[in-house]
């Protein structure tokens, strides 16, 4: 195969300058980097104050970090670079290269809140270290002593991460702080971080003129646990122990945008209105949700006619009967017995009923009626509701690239449900990473793609 002569070994002494600046280890540098200041649109973002360091004057270290090398004329997050070329599965690049042009700066606030309360200090760039366990889920790599190793290997990688201490020599973590640095950023930790890359991948999105989650999918995807994990529990559907993802995805970008961990015993329907109000919670409102037909219990149809804008397709068994609770009939007669009710309009069109009854607590006579429209859809129209309904087939290969792609199964050594979750937490947030750092190239395309590199 003809290599591409951006996958060549790269010179570190010519290695253009990343988009971010890299922070040098040591105390005195990173108190600094854990002081805030506001900018002008009223965002707290991280401000290197105070320390040295040999790469940075001292006008550019009295600035914002994520503004200190950004070129006026550009958002921080969309700077063209003539240096990134975007990887492909002909040309791929080195992961460490390609994480090398991520800018994780919006993420800083969070490691900063690990280590505020005894006033302790990161030995290494949060950045670089966040990055090396990205890079371990990109390889593939079972064992932070993988990782320590490889860098111990490959230095020059690890240099393109950012492990250097103040004098310029690299410095390589070894597996110990790799796991305590996973620890200690925890469950928690991570949700935030997962929450604030979906928060920039849609802003970067916005800013070419493309919507996140508007046709959206939710689903839920076992995952077998490690043997003798006493959290885990037998569901006999499944026919295996472990635990359960429930996530919501975006068909258009194949991207998750919102999950729930939980036990494997655990039911789909349940997490359906939570799900979709952490999407409003991240400022996006669906257009079009599909589920599969685990989802479609009466309170999650009430619940999305009336709090969801968007249509909602779900998966119905063909022998499904009507509800004689939901008539139009039944839901009139329930609604004029609320005549003393506050809200209550005797002249109000059958429209307005429903969702006067959902705000009484009447969400099983709710889901009733909107069950029976659901039903007479899938049965007098089912070819064009079933075509449409197929487009749900994407969240299938989405769960098959996680387990196959990223490893998302196989490598779950946890034993414990707060381990577990902080391993799948760990590769979904990789994946996200990669889709940001294409996206700050001004890149859509293939934003879920982990085959580019080597």
């Amino acid at each position: 195969m003809r290599e591409h002569p951006r996958s060549r070994k790269v010179d570190m002494d010519k290695m253009p300058t990343p988009r971010t600046p890299i922070v040098e280890s040591g105390i005195s540098v990173f108190r600094a980097a854990f002081e805030y200041a506001t900018d002008d649109s009223g965002v707290f973002r991280p401000v290197i104050t105070n320390g040295s360091s040999d790469d940075l004057d001292d006008e550019v270290v009295t600035q914002p970090m994520e503004m200190a090398l950004v070129q006026p004329n550009f958002s921080m997050s969309m700077v063209p670079s003539h240096e990134f070329v975007n990887p492909s599965d002909a040309f791929p690049m080195k992961a460490a290269q390609f994480l090398s042009y991520l800018d994780l700066s919006p993420v800083l606030p969070v490691f900063a809140k690990k280590y505020v309360d005894n006033d302790r200090h990161y030995r290494h760039d949060p950045q670089a270290m966040l990055k090396a366990l990205i890079m371990r889920r990109l390889f593939g790599m079972r064992w932070h002593t993988d990782l320590e190793r490889y860098f111990q290997g490959h230095p020059d990688e690890a240099k393109m991460l950012g492990f250097t201490n103040p004098n310029g020599r690299r410095t390589i973590p070894n597996h110990c702080t790799f796991s305590h640095f996973e620890r200690r950023l925890g469950v928690d930790g991570m949700r935030e971080v997962f929450d604030i890359l979906i928060m920039q991948i849609r802003t970067d999105l916005k800013r070419m003129g493309l919507t996140l989650g508007t046709n959206v999918a939710i689903d839920s995807t076992p995952i077998e646990g490690k043997k003798n994990d006493p959290d885990t529990s037998f569901n006999p559907y499944y026919r295996r122990k472990g635990y359960k993802i429930h996530g919501v995805y975006d068909l258009d970008f194949q991207l998750p945008i919102a999950l729930e961990f939980t036990k494997i015993t655990d039911g789909d329907a349940p997490h359906l209105p939570s799900l979709l109000d952490k999407l409003h919670v991240l400022e996006m409102d669906p257009k079009e949700v599909w589920a599969d037909g685990a989802y479609a219990s009466y309170d999650n149809l009430a619940f999305v006619a009336t709090n969801c804008k968007g249509k909602a397709h779900f998966n119905f068994k063909s022998d499904a009967k009507e509800n004689k609770m939901g008539s139009i009939a039944a839901i009139t007669r329930l609604y004029k017995t609320l005549w003393k009710h506050e809200g209550y309009d005797p002249n109000a069109p059958f429209e307005k009923m429903p969702e006067f009854l959902m705000n009484k607590g009447y969400r099983e006579e709710v889901g009733a009626y909107f069950w029976n429209i659901y039903v007479r859809d899938w049965r007098d129209r089912r070819d064009s509701t079933k075509q449409k309904y197929n487009r749900r087939a994407a969240i299938e290969a989405f769960h098959g690239h996680m387990k196959q792609q990223m490893l998302l199964e196989k490598f779950m050594d946890a034993r414990g449900i707060e381990r577990a979750e902080r391993h799948v937490l760990m590769v979904y947030i990789s994946l996200l990473a990669v889709a940001l750092c294409k996206l700050q190239h001004g890149i859509a395309e293939g934003l879920s793609n982990v085959k580019c590199f080597n």
